[in-house]
């Protein structure tokens, strides 16, 4: 399930996503691993300016304990997104009158 997270404390506010926690809570990794540092794991990072809306965010966001303080004090909030139900392809209904031959056509046979 992802998360909504809003920026309400009128200031810009900057969320690191570190390895231990996020990924962790994740259950893989998230981190860049640029060229050249070699395997050193390099954690990203949210940034929300004020009155900023981040959508599609891992639940695992609400593990980090930056975020968990934020909630507390009023300063972000958080929404739940329920996904979209799925789809059926508009291609395997069956249209009224499919299958059924018009009177030419049955003539022609």
């Amino acid at each position: 399930m992802t998360v909504s997270l809003k920026n309400t404390s009128g200031r810009l506010k900057v969320i690191v996503l570190a390895h231990e926690t996020f990924c962790a809570a994740r259950g893989q990794c998230g981190c860049d691993v640029p060229a050249g540092r070699g395997a050193r794991r390099t954690p990203r990072s949210l940034t929300l300016a004020t009155g900023m809306t981040a959508t599609g965010l891992d639940e695992a966001v609400l593990a980090l304990p930056e975020v968990r303080r934020a909630l507390q004090r009023g300063e972000i909030t958080v929404e739940r997104e329920v996904p979209a139900p799925p789809r059926t392809p508009t291609g395997l209904r069956r249209r009224r009158g499919a299958g059924r031959h018009s009177p030419a056509q049955e003539e022609a046979r």
